[in-house]
């Protein structure tokens, strides 16, 4: 019986008895004739077996009644300070002597301050100490010294043949439980539930209370801890260098740097030792399952590799369905942000979106798209968050200074984790800004960079990963596509507006007229709607031009624009007809009513002080008007124009700076446009 399987076995058989449900159990033997096992060594014995709180705390009174069992050769039932209730039972088998320690029971009554001070003596945290020995199964002296006697009785039919047979009964029990659990994790459907339910059997098949599953969540970033049963879930992270010190070990359980490790990574965990079973796929390790504080059988670690070795093929098909459901969201969301895009009516706005949209797909509280000036030299802020608007429009970036400088420099995207730790920044942490990492990616038009779209301050303060970059790459190449768009509308819309419009004045051009007339006619006379045209011209204006010269002339003209534009409203459209010639057109609009909008005009110019108009004719630049109105003075745009421009004459006949309203007579002619 020099083997620990045999030991294992001997004390797994024991626990099997009904009367040694409530205790913990270890076996101890004779250094010269036992395996020596981790844990604390006593000076006589060594243990093997289950390690608890109480044997830490009481182990002095346990290397004493060992002795004294060992010396008596009897068993020995103690009570320890506080009111915990031991045993110790010597027995003789194949030659060798041992001892078997059973702790785990106390009485009714616990003395508190007794255990109080029995923790400040071994350095131990006094309110864990009493909650954990509040807990046990409660016993009395005479209960427990009858759990001995058949203690006593069991021991010489422990022979090692028997001892196998409920090796092979629980191997059996174990093989089909994890047979049953393999199948129901392939109709689990998360993650999570693939770990809570290998946590449960893990607990109740080898009694483990705390495991861990420690796996790959980005690139580069080490491995996530998730927590089960009372753990916290989010544990959080440990270098793969760590996992593979840990991995070292297998599932014997590397107790030496375990501390350390978690100490070193801020890991809210205490443990002592730890059994790392590796979760490997065909691209390498995805991660572990690491059973803290729990002294594993040979068999039981080959069961756990062999439920890890299921659980990781779930886990894995499951990451590939989330990705899969991921993809197909973002691609939906790209295509519902392409239509909100297209409902951009500028392209300032076109970039707040951007920003807004990139900022939320990565979670970051700050942020904002820079575009290259005019001289190609520097960057300036078009859109901003999180940033004071007066500080975004004075913050200018030369290209190729700075990060966002060089990215838009050389055209390629940047993810920092850590300005201070980052060779390619060296830079030091920006006091307004509440993390080191950022992305900086570059926005291009043709191949030609732009500006840069910047992100900042992940709002959970993390670090922004390798997917959160791909993410905003994927992003920002859906919203080049629409900036190329935006900037060929604008094209187009500017050559579009200079061929309708009329370079000196800003108003719409007598191509333009022609087809603004179309429209509104077939628009009348559909909607059975009337609308009205006025004809206006500048008095003396050819005077005018040879008297101040053509620069004053077309000063004159432009104000003359500017007073129509303002005296109108906006569905009006007013035209430049030809020289001094306006026309405007008051869709919905009658005669009578038009006539209050030109005389508002006449008055207006009339009002307005020109160079030198006190030396014309009336004393002032003025202007005259025709009205005429659809379907009253004409049914074609030839018939408005010519009755209009009937109505201009007798105004000029008149004496001038007057309106007139047309009116039908025999002689109406055709002038065409």
């Amino acid at each position: 019986m020099k083997d620990t399987v045999t030991l294992d076995n001997f004390l797994r058989t024991l626990k099997s008895y009904e009367s040694m449900s409530g205790y913990s159990l270890s076996l101890y033997g004779e250094k010269n004739e036992a395996v020596i096992a981790e844990g604390h060594f006593l000076q006589l014995c060594s243990p093997l077996g289950e390690q608890s709180y109480t044997d830490s705390i009481y182990d002095v009174w346990l290397e004493k009644h060992l002795q004294t069992a060992l010396e008596r050769n009897k068993p020995v039932v103690f009570r320890c300070p506080g009111g915990i209730l031991c045993f110790a039972v010597p027995f003789e088998f194949h030659g060798a002597t041992f001892c078997l320690y059973g702790y785990g029971v106390r009485e009714e009554k616990l003395n508190i301050k007794q255990i109080a001070a029995v923790a400040k003596g071994k350095k131990l945290h006094v309110l864990s100490c009493i909650e954990t020995l509040a807990n046990l199964p409660v016993k009395t002296v005479d209960a427990v010294q009858c759990d001995v006697n058949e203690i006593q009785r069991i021991l010489p039919s422990l022979t090692e043949q028997n001892l196998y047979k409920p090796l092979y009964h629980s191997c059996i029990n174990v093989l089909q439980t994890i047979t049953e659990l393999s199948s129901r994790i392939e109709r689990l459907k998360s993650i999570d539930e693939v770990i809570s339910s290998c946590a449960a059997t893990l607990e109740g098949l080898f009694n483990i209370r705390k495991t861990v599953f420690a796996l790959r969540s980005e690139k580069n970033h080490g491995l996530h801890l998730v927590g089960t049963g009372n753990l916290n879930r989010d544990l959080g992270r440990l270098p793969e260098k760590s996992v593979q010190e840990m991995l070292s070990g297998r599932g014997a359980g590397c107790s030496a740097s375990v501390e350390r490790i978690l100490l070193e990574n801020g890991i809210q965990l205490q443990a002592s030792q730890v059994a790392c079973f590796p979760l490997i796929t065909d691209d390498g390790l995805l991660g572990a399952i690491l059973c803290f504080d729990s002294k594993l059988t040979t068999l039981a670690a080959s069961m756990i590799e062999l439920l890890a070795g299921r659980a990781i093929a779930r886990i894995v098909n499951l990451q590939k369905d989330e990705k899969l459901s991921h993809d197909k969201a973002l691609s939906d969301r790209m295509l519902s942000l392409k239509n909100t895009f297209m409902k951009a009516e500028t392209r300032d706005e076109l970039y707040r979106i951007i920003l807004e949209t990139a900022s939320e797909l990565v979670s970051a509280s700050r942020g904002s798209i820079m575009l290259v000036d005019n001289n190609g030299k520097s960057l300036r802020i078009k859109s901003a968050k999180g940033m004071k608007s007066e500080l975004a429009k004075i913050v200018a970036v030369r290209i190729g200074d700075g990060i966002a400088g060089k990215v838009a420099e050389s055209g390629t995207p940047i993810l920092v984790n850590d300005l201070e730790s980052d060779n390619r920044i060296s830079m030091t942490r920006r006091p307004r800004f509440k993390t080191s990492s950022l992305i900086c990616i570059p926005l291009k038009h043709s191949d030609k960079v732009i500006g840069v779209l910047n992100l900042s301050d992940k709002e959970n303060l993390e670090s922004f990963t390798e997917s959160d970059m791909n993410l905003a790459l994927s992003f920002v190449n859906l919203a080049t596509l629409l900036i190329d768009h935006s900037l060929a509308v604008e094209r187009s819309s500017a050559l579009e507006k200079l061929a309708i419009t009329d370079a000196l004045t800003g108003l719409y051009n007598r191509r333009f007229l022609t087809r603004k007339l179309e429209e509104e006619l077939n628009r009348s006379a559909h909607q059975n709607l009337t609308f009205s045209v006025l004809l206006m011209d500048l008095d003396y204006f050819k005077k005018y031009n040879d008297m101040c010269g053509h620069l004053a002339g077309d000063d004159a003209l432009k104000k003359t624009a500017v007073i129509m534009k303002s005296s109108i409203r906006d569905m009006d459209t007013a035209v430049r007809f030809g020289g001094e010639e306006f026309c405007i057109i008051l869709p919905g609009t009658s005669k009578k009513e038009a006539f209050p909008v030109a005389e508002r005009i006449r008055q207006e110019i009339a009002k307005e002080s020109f160079p030198h108009c006190n030396q014309l004719p009336l004393g002032m630049l003025t202007i005259s008007a025709g009205i005429s109105s659809f379907p009253e003075d004409g049914q074609t745009i030839n018939e408005l124009i010519h009755a209009a421009d009937v109505a201009l004459y007798r105004a000029k006949e008149q004496g001038k700076n007057s309106v007139v309203l047309a009116h039908k007579t025999p002689e109406t002619g055709v002038v065409s446009l």
